[in-house]
């Protein structure tokens, strides 16, 4: 039984290192973000993922059984169980494809090896390796081992990062001819580098960011490994979750062209106040170099704020874009179909193969930028036809009787809205949604999803919920309309599948899953359908 429990022991300090280490990836290894997350259901539960709660109960119910007998067999085979119920519940989520383990990364490696051999060697240092109760109870120290592990590499991947940003910045400066675009925003910023980059690849050699890359060590890395001397035009995406951040990639890249796209809700857990958040956006006007160009949606609220404040300095030339009003680069005859859409711009038609009418303000910005470097008009409508959108962001999948709008990559409170009102598009057909519901809204979390909750209620026949953290603000907003076949909440993959598939057996159906934690099922959905009209 110890032979047993010491195997186990060694598989649990690897599984348990492997997923603490991906949840504080998930979470880019900052205590602000992980602690944030604590703030909702899902995040404890995370935090604390099954396996963990379950090795607790047993070790709980070994005590119990214990001081009933007397007999310390018990602890032995209480013990285990716990470590070989771990063991099950991995094999279970790896051939349910749902297996939680970090991007391979070195950081990612050397934090599950040190965690590893720290958990192993301690429980052999301290004599602990022949009771197979002692093992299981020691194993419940991998969440702390892994948390202490990644603090320690703190000051070391400090060091890197800023020797990193230094080089980045001293490369940047080598290259006086580079064009530098800088996108920031609570949300568009990646379509809008995407749009960006495909129009401006037709005339100039572009470097982008990739992915989600929007932070200063993401960025230096970028410029280190990809920028080359050919490169004519740089467009970096500049995230950030605390004010400052910003400011140190600007300092870095020093844009000649700046793009807010939207000063919204988004992020207000971290940031703390709309306030806070606007002076963060800021940052990337106020790293302008001299005579550059700040480029605002005029459509949104806050950004105009900080474009009131920009022409207020005098020291930029300023652009406003608009769907909805009088802009300097504005967008008319908007007519949004099913799988595309298109609008004027000075007479001039752009159509592109894009859906959801949120697609237009990030098209403008990119519209605005390219003729600030040299493009006609025509030229870039050229490209439309072209254009593609970031991958999981209003993406359509479909077969003869299902339609999938797969636009997981991220959701906040007017992108969800706009996603929802497409579906209209979708005539005679059951409008399904998939949705968890919208993190790091901060005090604006409960009003925001009473807001979306009216939506759905208005255009939906049928919800599935995906967690639970949100539900009295979407109950409250959806009102009479909350209950019956309306609401469904599952957190299983297999779950949330059987129900779809049950949904669309009676009529054609378009299905929006909305932001993370369904990929699974929606991938099952589609290849099910497909096998059925082969």
């Amino acid at each position: 039984m110890v032979l047993i429990a010491q195997i186990l022991f060694l598989f649990s300090a690897l599984n348990s290192a492997i997923y603490f280490t991906y949840l504080w990836q998930l979470k880019e290894y900052r205590l602000d973000r992980m602690s944030e997350s604590l703030s909702y259901a899902s995040g404890w539960k995370r935090l604390f993922p099954f396996f963990y709660q379950a090795k607790i109960f047993i070790l709980m119910t070994g005590v119990l059984y214990f001081l009933i007998s007397q007999n310390s067999f018990v602890l032995v085979v209480e013990g285990v169980l716990a470590l070989g119920f771990e063991l099950v519940e991995a094999g279970y989520r790896l051939f349910k494809h749902h297996y939680f383990r970090p991007e391979r990364t070195a950081k990612a490696l050397l934090v599950v090896v040190l965690s590893f051999v720290v958990e192993v060697a301690g429980a052999f240092a301290l004599g602990l390796t022949d009771s197979a109760w002692n093992l299981a109870l020691f194993s419940l120290l991998s969440l702390p081992i892994v948390t202490l592990i990644v603090a320690l590499f703190w000051p070391i991947t400090n060091l890197v990062k800023q020797k990193s940003i230094r080089a980045g910045t001293k490369k940047i400066d080598e290259m006086p001819n580079l064009k530098v675009i800088g996108i920031t925003g609570s949300y568009g910023k990646s379509s809008t580098k995407m749009f960006l980059d495909q129009i401006l690849t037709t005339k100039f050699k572009v470097l982008k960011t990739p992915g989600n890359t929007n932070v200063d060590i993401g960025v230096a890395r970028v410029i280190l490994n990809d920028l080359k001397i050919e490169h004519e035009v740089f467009i970096v995406e500049m995230g950030a979750y605390k004010m400052g951040e910003i400011r140190k990639i600007g300092k870095m890249v020093k844009p000649q062209i700046a793009i807010v796209t939207a000063v919204e809700n988004q992020h207000l857990a971290l940031f703390g106040s709309l306030e806070n958040l606007k002076k963060a956006k800021y940052e990337l006007i106020e790293s302008l170099r001299d005579g550059g160009v700040a480029i605002f949606n005029q459509d949104s609220e806050g950004a105009m704020v900080l474009a009131k404040k920009a022409q207020e300095e005098k020291k930029m030339k300023v652009l406003k874009y608009s769907s909805l009003s009088s802009a300097d680069i504005q967008a008319q005859n908007i007519v949004i179909e099913m799988e595309s859409l298109s609008f004027e711009v000075l007479g001039t038609l752009f159509k592109a193969p894009l859906i959801g009418k949120h697609h237009i303000p990030n098209l403008l910005a990119s519209i605005a930028v390219a003729l600030q470097l040299g493009m006609k008009l025509n030229e870039i409508a050229a490209v439309f036809p072209q254009l593609k959108a970031p991958a999981k962001t209003m993406e359509l999948k479909k077969n003869l009787s299902l339609s999938v709008i797969d636009d997981s990559y991220n959701s906040n409170p007017d992108g969800t809205i706009a996603a929802l009102h497409h579906l209209l598009t979708f005539r005679d057909c059951k409008k399904i949604m998939v949705f968890p519901g919208m993190l790091e809204l901060g005090s604006a979390s409960y009003a925001e999803h009473v807001r979306v909750g009216q939506e759905i209620a208005k255009i939906c026949d049928e919800v599935i919920f995906t967690a639970e953290d949100f539900l009295k603000p979407l109950q409250e907003g959806m009102g009479e309309h909350f209950g019956g076949g309306v609401r469904i909440i599952i957190k299983d993959q297999d779950e949330i599948f059987q129900a779809l598939n049950s949904m669309i057996q009676t009529q054609h159906a378009v299905i929006l899953f909305e932001s993370r934690g369904a990929e699974l099922a929606m991938k099952k959905l589609l290849d099910t359908s497909t096998q059925n009209h082969e």
